[in-house]
């Protein structure tokens, strides 16, 4: 179900009913921070570049992309999907680990084929796109091939859905434990210059979790939320490429829409880690994969 505005506030009121009742001002401020980019459960916010400029990047983006997909070519195409193409916010992590920024306008087999990286974010709490679901089968292929799908999503409940091979995965949408993020497994670049404290404190850090026991025995686990079991961040492999997977509503510290700090960590630290780990292929059948999953503190 779509959660509005009007529901985040309904919500609002039920909670404060059950103690004292809030003054009429407070109830405004309320309503005014659920609308201004305040908290990850507002509605998307708005393309950055006019169409003209995303139609112009487009172009320039795709003329840099080489015949083939090429191991260490370091191609990765970002795509938005409330507005079906690439947002400008994405880049800045691409660029930072040393990759190329190509604009995806349609995650088709044919923009696809030249990718070793999808960086899709989902802004929407609502659900997924209907231009990105048409195209799961393409996508799906694509990863097959030896793709790595990275995903930051907002949505979270029908994530098993859209994920290549994770019908089975227990995906929760879930904000019990939705401020605090720990580090599990430090074996990949993704942890790296983080502490248990650096994801903190957001509104929320995650939508959710994936619980363990229902993801491959070859995932690995960097991220999870207070209870061990609990995955805000993984990596899994499928066919000769990988998934990494995340509840982390990225898009909204990425656009600097959370405390400076805090957007800062993602942006600039865990951002380009992921991006650093997905275009060394990650967790994928191409890779080493060293060792048993750690057991959870």
């Amino acid at each position: 179900m779509r959660m509005t505005t009007g529901g985040l506030l309904a919500a609002i009121v039920a909670s404060a009913s059950c103690g004292t009742e809030p003054s009429t001002s407070t109830l405004i401020a309320r309503e005014t921070a659920a609308t201004s980019g305040a908290s990850t459960l507002d509605p998307p916010i708005p393309p950055v570049a006019p169409a003209a400029t995303l139609a112009a990047t487009r172009a320039v983006a795709g003329a840099r992309v080489t015949a083939a997909r090429v191991a260490g070519a370091k191609q990765v195409g970002y795509y938005d999907m409330t507005t079906a193409s690439g947002q400008p916010y994405q880049v800045t992590p691409i660029t930072a680990a040393g990759a190329t920024a190509i604009n995806i306008t349609d995650p088709s087999s044919s923009q696809l084929a030249n990718l070793n990286v999808l960086w899709v974010n989902n802004p929407d709490n609502g659900g997924y796109s209907s231009p990105y679901i048409a195209r799961l089968t393409d996508i799906a292929a694509a990863v097959q091939a030896g793709m790595v799908l990275v995903i930051h999503d907002r949505f979270v409940s029908g994530a098993a859905g859209i994920l290549p091979g994770g019908g089975g995965f227990s995906v929760n949408r879930d904000f019990a434990e939705g401020a605090d993020i720990n580090l599990r497994d430090t074996s990949t670049p993704i942890t790296v210059g983080l502490t248990d404290a650096s994801l903190d404190g957001g509104s929320a850090s995650s939508h959710g979790f994936t619980l363990d026991s229902t993801l491959p025995a070859t995932a690995k686990l960097p991220l999870t939320a207070t209870t061990p079991s609990h995955i805000v961040t993984f990596c899994y492999p499928v066919g000769l490429g990988a998934v990494i997977y995340s509840t982390i509503p990225l898009d909204f510290y990425m656009q600097n829409q959370g405390n400076p700090q805090l957007n800062a960590n993602m942006d600039t630290i865990y951002a380009p880690n992921v991006v650093t780990y997905a275009i060394a292929g990650a967790c994928s059948q191409q890779v080493v994969i060293s060792g048993p999953r750690p057991t959870p503190n």
